[in-house]
């Protein structure tokens, strides 16, 4: 197969759906469909790199079966090729406010588990300065730090933006003296980036894309992304919790639900930081996951969760959002 054709189809092809980072493009070859995916240039880098998702994709191909298989992949030009996984987004089937399909809570646990089980041999080298096994406070501020990177940089390039939010000078001050608490867990294999977008289902199954973000670390800190960006019913929270509790290994939970509360108050901030950036780029005409006045309102709930973490008792609806990231874009 000429991959690079292939490539090239999905150029001139056009249509796409569009990620953060890439462009994710069908195109049918003589040997089947498969998905082309293309990074899209500039992108703002606003969540922690570890690997090259590739490495990540070879490294749990033979072991991780609900997640797509590597084809092939190109420097130059940048580009994966991934095997085409059938069925519908989640986000499609069940958006926020819907409750999920009945199998893809076990699935969603099926998979940290699974994660769980992988030796770390197994995975890609790590840099030197990687946290060690086990120092959780140590990945949980390396994480902060890159948080505060994100930040740091969106502040100095939308000053009057976040001003007219109301974001504090420091927003992260909240978790910043949770980090030490945090309990010692072994560390594996985290996807970081588990929600309604990257979750395909089909015939009972779920299966799981966009491996860029993973990372080696605290599976509390997978477990906690995932709650954050899914926004389950409370029910359905609940026994998602229930169901990891018992299907990963025991050192692995311990002392989970004070870690998962920290780790969930570091997401609602950042996420609150990140999408006020990310949203304003919208609204001034880059590409967009959902309509506008959604942007506005998801944006003004993060913001109003946020405010808590921060004492500011006053919320921020969607009007008074759209206004300022209408003003901001113009």
């Amino acid at each position: 197969m000429n991959w690079t054709r292939v490539y090239q189809d999905a150029l001139a092809q056009g249509s796409s759906q569009v990620g953060y980072y890439h462009h994710n493009i069908r195109v049918d070859t003589a040997e089947g469909p498969v998905i082309v995916r293309v990074p899209i240039p500039g992108a703002d880098v606003m969540d922690l790199r570890l690997w090259d998702e590739p490495d990540i994709l070879a490294a749990i191909g033979s072991v991780v079966d609900t997640a797509p298989r590597l084809i092939q992949v190109s420097d130059r030009p940048a580009f994966q090729i991934h095997s085409f996984v059938p069925g519908a987004v989640l986000n499609q089937v069940a958006p926020r406010g819907v409750p999920v399909p009945e199998h893809v809570i076990p699935d969603v646990a099926a998979l940290f588990a699974n994660l769980a089980a992988i030796p770390a041999h197994q995975l890609p080298e790590r840099p030197d300065d990687w946290p060690s096994d086990g120092d959780t406070a140590g990945f949980a501020r390396r994480l902060a730090a890159d948080s505060r990177r994100v930040y740091a940089a969106n502040r100095a390039a939308h000053t009057d933006l976040y001003q007219r939010l109301d974001i504090p000078g420091d927003p992260f001050a909240p978790v910043d003296s949770r980090w030490a608490t945090l309990t010692a867990r072994p560390f594996v294999l985290v996807h970081s980036d588990v929600h309604r977008k990257n979750i395909i289902v089909h015939n009972g199954r779920s299966f799981f894309l966009d491996w860029e973000l993973a990372l080696f670390g605290d599976p509390v800190y997978d477990l906690a992304v995932h709650l954050h960006k899914m926004t389950y019913l409370p029910d359905e929270q609940e026994k998602l919790v229930a169901i990891w509790s018992r299907e990963m290994p025991g050192p692995h939970t311990t002392h989970a639900a004070a870690d998962l509360e920290t780790y969930l108050v570091h997401e609602q901030i950042k996420s609150a930081l990140v999408d006020s950036v990310r949203y304003a780029q919208a609204f001034a005409g880059a590409p967009a996951p959902y309509p506008l006045p959604t942007l506005a309102a998801k944006l003004a709930a993060l913001l109003t969760t946020a405010r808590r973490h921060w004492a500011v008792a006053k919320p921020i609806d969607a009007a008074e959002v759209e206004k300022v990231l209408v003003e901001y874009a113009s």
